[in-house]
């Protein structure tokens, strides 16, 4: 069987692009500015810092690299064993993540463990022995029929369940990119209306603006 696409992990670091090269305008009458009229003020925004600073980026990117990490181990298990059960598979996946825990494992845990993998290796080692064998009995065929049906339905689910992860993690992302860019355009519109800047722009396109606004805006966003 194929080893687990890797390519949900990728999902995760998109969140860090995606406060990248917003811009929030904003027109204010100037009787409603603080600055005197005639006196229009911009300022920038440093977004690799809001990248890098905001507590609720870094948080979505560990939630979807655990569930990554969590979905990854799961598969790996399922690729690893697949003549167990499915209910088996997740249970041993369960217990090798469990097993990599401060609280690690109790002996009882411990032996459902070993358990399953010794399951997995008897019926691998005959399934290797049926496969290789020339004569087979008309049992030996049935039973390796059965084995080959085992493989396919764990096949069948590895590629379901990459299917629904990827569409979950999907749907994360988006919710995730809608919240996170909301809050910043929120955020460097009250610190404009507060200090009355007429334009905030990322500094990549305006490093020669009047003001900084990153701390304020920071201060909004982590609090």
């Amino acid at each position: 069987m194929r080893s687990h696409d890797n390519r949900s992990m990728l999902y995760w670091i998109v969140l860090a692009a995606i406060v990248w090269g917003i811009v929030a305008s904003l027109s204010h009458a100037l009787a409603d500015a603080k600055s005197a009229p005639g006196d229009i003020r911009f300022a920038s925004v440093d977004m690799n810092r809001i990248q890098t600073e905001y507590k609720l980026v870094q948080q979505y990117r560990d939630q979807m690299q655990a569930e990554t990490n969590q979905q990854q181990q799961l598969l790996q298990v399922m690729t690893d064993n697949p003549f167990l059960s499915e209910q088996d598979q997740k249970t041993l996946a369960t217990l090798l993540q469990k097993a990599n825990t401060p609280a690690g494992l109790t002996p009882a845990e411990k032996q459902q463990e070993q358990q399953l993998l010794d399951q997995s290796k008897k019926a691998n080692d005959d399934y290797q022995r049926l496969s290789q064998a020339q004569n087979l009995s008309p049992q030996d065929k049935q039973t390796l029929d059965n084995y080959l049906n085992l493989e396919k339905a764990t096949e069948a689910r590895i590629n379901l369940l990459k299917q629904q992860f990827q569409q979950d993690m999907q749907n994360k992302l988006d919710a995730a990119m809608a919240q996170l860019t909301k809050n910043i355009r929120d955020a460097i519109a009250t610190v404009a209306k507060d200090k009355g800047y007429a334009l905030v722009l990322d500094n990549s396109v305006a490093p020669y603006a009047q003001a900084d606004c990153t701390d304020d805006v920071l201060k909004i966003l982590n609090k």
